[in-house]
């Protein structure tokens, strides 16, 4: 085809027939010896004789070595590297959007607009074909263009008239019925096996309705060192939309307990604006509402909505997003979830060597049985005390007193939760600490440890007690102050402990952040930092321990089933004067319900669920595990997987993390699957009896047009995967001073011309010889 550019490739070759390992080693033998000739030069001639005398005498060896290998210059006639355009015919491609004109200026009569209106197919073979096909002509001259189509189909450059090939891409259009994005390209790469390319370069919406995905054509395209260079064109342009789609609340609660409501929104095309989210009950009394602002669409935005229930009893809750000015589906607004409320009392053991104040503040507050200004009770538990150093008349005063540590194990299973204030380990003993363990890792109990300025934790360091901490103590962690003990901390709620129902005392977060700022506490265990799989809830803000982490305050573990909540401080009881009593006794009253919860769990089970049953093409995924009996949860939060099987594809194994505050519940969310239908399975943990399953399904868009935004993601993921480019189509002019030029293919070897036996190498090897024999004569070296 006229204009294909011709270009010529020069190699250096010859036709030495010993191997170079024998050629190098022979060279380096001539210059041992020349320089060893050279050392034993005469002392009476100055060095740079000898140096000059011993540079010809290297020239006229180099050309001797040039004679020998038989050096030729032979010509290729070369061709340019394929350039392979595959244009987007697709039905999408037809959306007409108005668009700022692409790089060049593309209709005479547009210039004095400043946007078009133009469908997508027709705005690329407008630029290709722009200014009688500049663009064509220039990609013809320097790469073997090949023109594809997602159709299927096209043509090649090499062998076709211009007119025609131009008539070709004017006459084409948008009318395919499918977006198979990622086969396409797959196959264009299989195509161009044995070829050099240069790139592949893709005018396309992203859009991709079946099949393999952008993503991992581009690792395929990796896989062959082509680089994809993507166009993207059209509009991110949505459909106005606010979605609840996911709703995490704990199934079961207790009473006067506040229980938080985990909610999950996404949204399009509503960035910045403003909507209220509200819980109510059956009866339309709203329980919580706030305003929220929508911060990015198509990315998950979190909200929390409180609850505090009265009554026991199965609720009914109602959570619902207002919609918005021009929302066209309000379906997806509102989510109705179900929450066993019951009522229980818990057994609890304290324990504590001497009477610190936090012990009778603790002591008053579980065993007063008092009601709260707003009518619940402000105690759930049955205390029973064990104070070591108390006098001998202690326990005939107090009827909740006992005077030793029960060493029975069946004695410690009549309690749910066990309090370790500061207690000598000696007290203690070693079954009974033993058996303390196993009470939280095999029985699922709860323990709540309080340290204190004599034994607790450094004393426990080489007990079994050791494994309940959830800190691991450096050298100087001995149980004193973390600095001035006139100066308190300032404390501040971790980003756990802010999603944390235990210590959500008020129900606004500002005031809960507010009331918790109100403590400060005078003393803390210095060095000390959280061990892996510990939440710290409660830290402080401007101490740090010699490992640099903010000194924590109040951190929370599973042991096995069991939980373990410990303070690094006894200085809690100054709270209720700084903040107010009743945040003090909410705190407590909700801290044993929550290391009492096991007593409430449902029997067994493990439940795996999707959000629901189908799934449009691009919506996330969203799988959810529910151990019924929290206590068999794992505990780590990392520690739960899935495999996912779809029909005829390759099985994938999705990992699950544990929703903040619930330790039977675990989440993911899974992108980008394709059309089909899948079944899912517990992986692990592995159960004994039925495996927990579920089955999805993902449905492809109802036509071409359901969905025609521009997926930029996607086309940015699969150009940076194949070490491409991404361009939007109005800066595609950049992309031609980018693409990269490729490999010459060599088409036709031309006849060679010698170089050892040139005159020119006669010549100056003769020269180099006649100059050494000249001034050996001259300087009288000869």
């Amino acid at each position: 085809m006229n204009g294909q550019r011709q270009a010529f490739e020069m190699r250096l070759e010859h036709d030495w027939p010993l191997p170079s390992w024998l050629t190098l080693l022979l060279a380096i033998g001539i210059v041992v010896l020349m320089y060893y000739r050279f050392s034993r030069r005469s002392p009476e001639q100055p060095a740079w004789r000898h140096l000059a005398l011993l540079s010809l005498r290297f020239v006229a060896l180099f050309l001797v070595f040039v004679m020998m290998y038989g050096f030729v210059l032979r010509p290729y006639r070369t061709s340019p590297s394929d350039l392979v355009l595959l244009i987007d015919d697709s039905a999408s491609m037809s959306a007409t959007d108005a668009h700022p004109l692409d790089g060049r200026s593309e209709l005479d009569e547009s210039k004095a607009n400043d946007r078009v209106e133009r469908d997508r197919f027709h705005r690329v073979t407008d630029w290709l074909l722009v200014d009688q096909a500049t663009i064509l002509t220039k990609l013809i001259g320097n790469y073997q263009l090949r023109v594809r189509f997602l159709s299927g189909g096209g043509f090649d450059s090499q062998g076709v008239d211009f007119g025609e090939l131009t008539r070709q891409i004017a006459d084409h259009g948008a009318n395919y019925s499918r977006s198979p994005l990622g086969i396409r390209v797959r196959e264009i790469l299989e195509q161009q096996r044995g070829r050099p390319t240069a790139a592949i370069v893709v005018f396309t919406d992203g859009v991709n309705t079946e099949g393999a995905t952008l993503e991992s054509s581009g690792d395929d395209a990796r896989g062959r060192d082509i680089a994809l260079f993507l166009v993207g064109v059209g509009q991110e342009r949505s459909t106005r939309d606010i979605r609840l789609r996911d709703v995490i609340v704990d199934d079961v609660a207790y009473v006067h307990d506040v229980v938080p409501v985990e909610v999950t929104l996404t949204s399009s095309a509503c960035s910045g604006d403003t909507t209220t989210l509200t819980l109510s009950d059956t009866s339309g009394k709203v329980l919580d509402e706030r305003p929220i602002t929508i911060a990015t669409d198509g990315v998950a935005q979190q909200e929390s909505l409180m609850w505090r229930p009265v009554t026991t009893g199965l609720h009914e809750l109602t959570v619902n997003v207002q919609g918005l000015a021009g929302e066209t589906d309000s379906g997806n607004n509102e989510k109705v979830v179900r929450v066993d409320v019951r009522d229980s009392v818990l057994r609890v053991l304290l324990v504590q060597t001497y009477p610190s104040y936090e012990f009778r503040y603790l002591k008053n507050v579980l065993g007063r049985g008092a009601v709260g200004s707003e009518g619940e009770p402000q105690s759930i538990c049955e205390l029973t005390t064990i104070l070591q150093e108390a006098d001998a008349e202690y326990v005939d005063i107090d009827n909740n007193a006992q005077r030793v540590f029960p060493t029975r194990w069946e004695a410690l299973l009549e309690y749910d939760v066990i309090i370790l204030g500061d207690v000598a380990p000696e007290f203690l003993g070693p079954v009974a600490m033993e058996n303390i363990v196993r009470f939280v890792r095999e029985h699922g109990g709860g323990a709540l440890l309080i340290a204190g300025q004599r034994y607790n934790p450094q004393a426990y360091r080489d007990t079994p007690l050791a494994e309940l901490l959830p800190l691991r103590l450096g050298e100087t962690a001995g149980n004193s102050s973390t600095g001035d003990l006139s100066i308190g901390m300032n404390v501040r709620l971790s980003h756990v402990g802010d999603h944390s129902p235990f210590v959500r005392v008020a129900m606004e977060q500002k005031r809960n952040l507010e009331l918790w700022r109100a403590w400060s506490p005078y003393w803390g265990v210095p060095d000390a930092e959280p061990l892996p799989g510990t939440h710290v809830l409660v830290e402080a803000a401007d101490r740090t321990s010699s490992s640099g982490f903010a000194v924590p305050l109040i951190c929370h573990s599973y042991v096995g089933p069991g939980n373990v909540v410990m303070h690094t401080s006894d200085d809690l009881w100054r709270w209720q004067f700084t903040a107010n009593e009743q945040a003090y006794v909410r705190y407590w009253m909700q801290t044993i319900r929550f290391l009492g919860r096991p007593k409430m769990t449902d029997a067994g089970g493990i439940r795996l669920q999707a959000e629901r049953e189908q799934y449009r093409f691009g919506d996330a995924v969203t799988l959810s595990v529910r151990f019924l009996d929290e206590r068999t949860a794992p505990e780590h939060d990392d520690e739960v997987s899935v495999i996912i099987g779809g029909e005829g594809g390759q099985d994938r194994s999705v990992q699950l993390h544990r929703w903040t505050g619930l330790r039977g519940f675990f989440l993911v969310e899974i992108p980008q699957l394709l059309p089909g239908r899948y079944h899912a399975r517990l992986a692990a943990p592995q159960v004994a009896d039925k495996i927990p399953a579920c089955d999805f399904e993902v449905i492809p868009p109802d036509t071409e047009l359901t969905g025609v935004d521009l997926d930029e993601k996607a086309m940015r993921a699969a150009a940076e995967i194949s070490r491409g480019k991404y361009y939007r189509m109005q800066d595609v002019e950049q992309m031609l001073h980018e693409l990269p030029l490729g490999s010459q293919l060599r088409v036709e070897a031309l006849p060679s011309r010698p170089i050892w036996n040139s005159s020119l190498v006669a010549a100056l090897f003769m020269a180099s010889l006649s100059c050494e024999w000249i001034l050996r004569k001259r300087w009288g070296l000869a």
